[in-house]
């Protein structure tokens, strides 16, 4: 059946709202980025759910990453880094951008990470894992750690040396011995509870759980109780610190001491 093209002209194919509208407010909440690996399954979802969602939200990008937990893979990184950022809300300010590698960050360098990310969004404040837990184990007074990774033994060997390099003391190092961020994704929370509570502990004044592959923010609070002492994850400590650089003193419940005492000069 043939239209009748006089009926068809006359009806507009494109038509103009004709309602008032004014453009929403530019939102309160804190904007965070988050450099997430290729092969991340994890960070997202366990920064996502220790966020408070009225007051924070997070954009992500990804870099380009091979999946292997090598020194030489986790360098490679520090290459894509730039492009990366340059993906990640341009044109919007951001409050804090996270690159979500804790052993990436030691292989890499802070330095060099933080340069890179400044490159594409000067003057961002620029947090890591590792940073943040630096920061938080210091702000909670803990000196010597019982420190679970899933890493292989060069890898251990790369984070423990940086974390005694900067005067805190690794009192015993567990790990699962995993290669790939695929397998250390797939490792399930009772096993990283496990793990640690098998961990000797004697003499350590905190526990450190290291690596955002690892899926443990629900096992802090737990632990906490059961070992009675404070207990970091990296992702954990990565979002305490976005929330301490922007200036967020709020408790956040749930998720070790670091997040119910937060306290914006990083005491509690």
């Amino acid at each position: 059946m043939m239209s009748n093209p006089s009926v068809a002209n006359t009806v507009p194919r494109f038509r103009r709202v004709a309602i008032d509208w004014q453009p929403e407010p530019v939102s309160a909440r804190l904007r965070f980025g988050l450099v997430a690996l290729a092969t991340d399954h994890v960070s997202e979802s366990e920064l996502h759910r220790m966020m408070p969602p009225e007051e924070v939200d997070l954009f992500a990008t990804r870099t380009r990453h091979d999946g292997q937990c090598d020194i030489g893979s986790l360098r490679a990184m520090a290459d894509g880094l730039a492009a990366s950022c340059d993906l990640l809300l341009p044109g919007t300010p951001l409050d804090a951008i996270a690159y979500g590698c804790t052993s990436g960050t030691v292989a890499i360098g802070f330095d060099r990470v933080a340069a890179t990310i400044r490159s594409q969004r000067p003057g961002v404040a620029v947090t890591t894992p590792i940073s943040g837990a630096e920061a938080a184990l210091r702000a909670l007074g803990v000196q010597r750690i019982a420190m679970l990774t899933p890493y292989v033994d060069e890898v251990n060997a790369l984070v423990a040396d940086y974390l005694e390099g900067r005067g805190l003391e690794v009192t015993t190092l567990a790990s699962f011995g995993l290669d790939t961020d695929i397998q250390m994704s797939t490792v399930p929370t009772e096993a990283i509870e496990r793990a640690v509570l098998d961990m000797d502990s004697t003499g350590a004044e905190g526990v450190f759980i290291c690596c955002t592959a690892l899926r443990s923010v629900s096992t802090i609070a737990p632990l906490e109780q059961r070992l009675g002492l404070p207990v970091i994850s990296s992702n954990q400590a990565m979002l305490w610190e976005m929330l301490r650089a922007s200036g967020y003193s709020r408790p956040i419940q749930g998720y070790g001491r670091l997040m119910a005492d937060l306290m914006v000069d990083g005491t509690g």
